[in-house]
């Protein structure tokens, strides 16, 4: 018979050969990981591009042709309704985002839309008079700490004032300390744990806010020979270290914000396409709660970076051009990544067990019993 001794060991070493194998095997490639929602599943459309779990625990996401509220089983969607300035001023959505008062914004390719939750009514807003194709396109929303609400506008950053409902545009300090118009898109934007506020664009790179000045600081990094390659910057994310990961149209990059440096971190062979062609860029940036890096790209697919490892693991492949990111956690810690092919999901609770057979049972006893 078997000591109480032996047991604690055997179940010690148990425990240990099941955490090893099941840490190891994580975050291996496994496709079949993430489940798919399609427009079969009552999606308006399989253009993702922006997803928010409101205080209920809804999903909001902004389609190229709506936005679709998903209460898990179902969609609700909001489109827009011809001579109805009520509905949304475009079906054609980029983001979502709910601020620190639990209201639905919307950026859409003609505006900022506020959702009214009494009537189920949209309020829009324009910032520009000009009447041309997406002159009015909002990108990204952002609250900071200081309760601004930032929009990333084919216009530049602007803060829309709730109380004025209007917009409110700063300049930008230039490498040659000029000061200019803040006149092309901002693509991407991020609050630090700091308080800083960076931006990405299409013509300045990375770009931050000085709030004292009420400018934008055009960054120029000491390894300034890289610069051109961040040009244009997708999305960003901050690591528990403080440092910054951009998603451009030439690869990943880390900012360490210290000394000013820039690090090329793509973690795929670029394929022989053009340095713009956007088929090699990183479209999606995020950092879960676990400080797992998750990196969605055009045609490469999704790759996950564990510090602790200090390497990228692929654990998903696509075979053809598909837009991958952003990503969201929600509350429940499901990932959930925005796609040009449907909305991904990926549940590490749904993951099986491993089954682990002691080395010590013998063929004959094909039920042991573990405590």
């Amino acid at each position: 018979m078997i000591s109480s001794k032996s047991n604690i060991k055997f179940l010690s070493i148990l425990l240990i050969t099941f955490m090893v194998i099941h840490s190891s095997s994580l975050f291996a490639q496994y496709d079949s990981e993430f489940e798919k929602l399609t427009i079969k599943d009552g999606l308006s459309s399989n253009d993702i591009w922006s997803i928010v779990q409101d205080q209920y625990g809804f999903l909001w996401i902004a389609t190229k042709d709506g936005l679709n509220v998903y209460d898990g089983y179902n969609f609700k969607i909001y489109k827009n309704r011809s001579g109805d300035s009520t509905s949304l001023p475009t079906s054609d959505c980029n983001t979502v985002y709910e601020d620190s008062n639990h209201d639905i914004w919307v950026g859409t390719k003609v505006g900022l839309a506020k959702f009214n939750r009494d009537n189920e009514s949209f309020v829009n807003y324009q910032f520009s008079t000009i009447n041309s194709p997406q002159s009015n396109s909002v990108w990204k929303i952002l609250e900071d700490s200081k309760k601004n609400l930032w929009v990333a506008t084919n216009d530049g950053a602007l803060i829309f004032d709730k109380t004025t409902k209007g917009f409110l545009k700063f300049e930008i300090m230039r490498f040659d300390n000029s000061l200019g118009a803040f006149s092309t898109s901002a693509t991407s934007i991020v609050e630090t744990n700091n308080g800083d506020l960076y931006v990405g664009s299409t013509h300045f790179g990375l770009v931050k806010f000085d709030y004292s000045s009420r400018i934008f600081i055009q960054q120029k990094f000491n390894n300034s020979s890289t610069i051109i390659k961040a040009n244009q910057i997708f999305d960003i994310a901050e690591d528990k270290e403080g440092n910054l990961w951009l998603a451009t149209i030439s690869g990943l990059f880390t900012v360490d914000l210290t000394n000013m440096t820039l690090k090329n971190f793509t973690p795929y062979k670029k394929l022989n396409w053009t340095e713009n062609d956007l088929r090699n860029g990183v479209i999606g940036v995020y950092k879960d709660r676990y400080d797992n890096i998750w990196i969605g790209t055009s045609a490469h697919g999704i790759y996950v970076y564990k510090k602790a490892e200090d390497e990228f693991q692929s654990i998903f492949t696509t075979s053809s051009v598909n837009y991958l990111g952003p990503f969201y956690e929600d509350r429940f810690g499901i990932i959930w990544v925005c796609s040009t092919q449907g909305l991904l999901k990926y549940d590490l609770d749904k993951k099986p067990f491993d089954l682990v057979t002691p080395s010590n049972v013998s063929d004959d006893e094909s039920n042991p019993i573990i405590y």
